[in-house]
């Protein structure tokens, strides 16, 4: 999973994680607030400080390609399997969406990678993924 949100935020392509019984999916869409619904918003009025401000970032982003501000939508799906009385996977269930920014996912991988590793360490397990 870490190597999926890793490959997500260098690449800014959406990708998702899912182990074999499809208990869970955990999907990951770089720069998207709701990836399935085109936005019906439109700008009516924009301050000239403000217009000066999203143009600026607008030129930072064309130069990086990434800024840490850049909206991440994240899905983690669980199916409703794992609830009393399901018999199957059924491809229903609740879901979380969250929209952290770059950084606040960067932070995050980094923070549960290094817990991973602590964890193997502790344990004395081998990690199979290298």
């Amino acid at each position: 999973m870490i190597a999926k949100i890793e490959k997500a935020l260098e690449t800014n392509e959406p990708g998702y994680w899912e182990p074999l019984d499809p208990d869970v999916t955990i999907a990951i869409y770089p720069e998207m607030f709701f990836p399935f619904l085109r936005s019906k918003f439109e700008i009516l009025y924009e301050s000239e400080d403000f217009k000066q401000s999203r143009e600026q970032r607008e030129k930072r982003k064309q130069e990086t390609g990434k800024l840490p501000d850049d909206p991440i939508n994240l899905i983690v799906f669980i199916d409703a399997y794992n609830f009393e009385n399901s018999d199957a996977y059924s491809g229903e269930g609740p879901a979380l969406i969250m929209c952290p920014d770059r950084s606040a996912l960067e932070f995050f991988c980094s923070e549960l990678k290094q817990e991973y590793l602590d964890f193997l360490k502790k344990y004395k397990i081998a990690d199979s993924q290298n």
